[in-house]
């Protein structure tokens, strides 16, 4: 018997402004797609038939799966990927391990950069391994996250995204994490920078489709677990 996939769903749902700011069917439509999300529906790697099971399941066609997409784009609980914001933040691996994550995670710490890869997939770390991290803090070298370095690299490797203006302590976080499981020298963080550079739609050279707004990554999106793995498999990268 397969195993049974389920998701967090907090409680403080029913005040977010986000919410309230949609029709009552698309608030049933997202949390559909925070299951479908769960489920891996939203990261296989046939954009086109993802779309077409995302419309089966939603009961929608796919025009007006576009124009749901943009209705929650607009309202920013979902990015235009389908990916619900904040879904990494929120959801962890303790909740789904499945063998897949656990031997792709093993491959990034062996390779700080893979050219050229397919689509994603990841999750949050636990809380007990977030505890762990706090407490191997005493290795001195690696711990010490450098982040002026790597925010005057990113400046340097990629001067027409955003520059960053303040250094709050969610980006320190991602910016350490990464630097902690992945990108833990410099040398890395240019390579990174590199693969970026390389895609036209993270780097804001595409046109907008279907209504959405003309996006452009920022070091911080570009840092959040989800994307950055996403990254890393070229699923922003134009298939060649």
């Amino acid at each position: 018997m397969n195993e049974l996939k389920w998701l967090r769903l907090y409680t403080e749902i029913i005040d977010d402004e986000k919410i309230r700011l949609i029709a009552f069917e698309d608030r049933w439509h997202y949390v559909a797609i925070l299951c479908l999300k769960q489920s891996g529906v939203i990261d296989s790697e046939n954009p086109e038939l993802k779309q077409r099971k995302m419309a089966i399941k939603l009961g929608l066609s796919l025009s007006e799966l576009d124009s749901l997409n943009k209705r929650l784009s607009d309202v920013e609980l979902i990015q235009p990927d389908w990916c619900p914001v904040g879904w990494y933040d929120r959801q962890f691996l303790s909740d789904s391990s499945t063998e897949r994550v656990r031997k792709h995670r093993e491959k990034q710490k062996k390779e700080p950069m893979k050219r050229d890869c397919n689509v994603s997939v990841t999750a949050q770390e636990t809380e007990t391994e977030t505890e762990k991290k706090k407490n191997s803090d005493s290795a001195p070298q690696k711990s010490r996250c450098p982040y002026t370095e790597i925010i005057s690299l990113y400046h340097e490797k990629l001067p027409s995204l955003p520059k960053l203006a303040k250094l709050t302590d969610r980006r320190k976080t991602q910016l350490r994490k990464l630097w902690l499981d992945d990108l833990s020298d410099l040398e890395y963080w240019g390579h990174f920078f590199d693969h970026v550079d390389k895609s036209d739609f993270l780097m804001g050279r595409t046109e907008p489709m279907n209504g959405h707004k003309h996006f452009r990554a920022n070091l911080e999106w570009i840092t959040i677990p989800g994307n950055y793995v996403k990254i890393y498999e070229d699923f922003y990268h134009e298939q060649v």
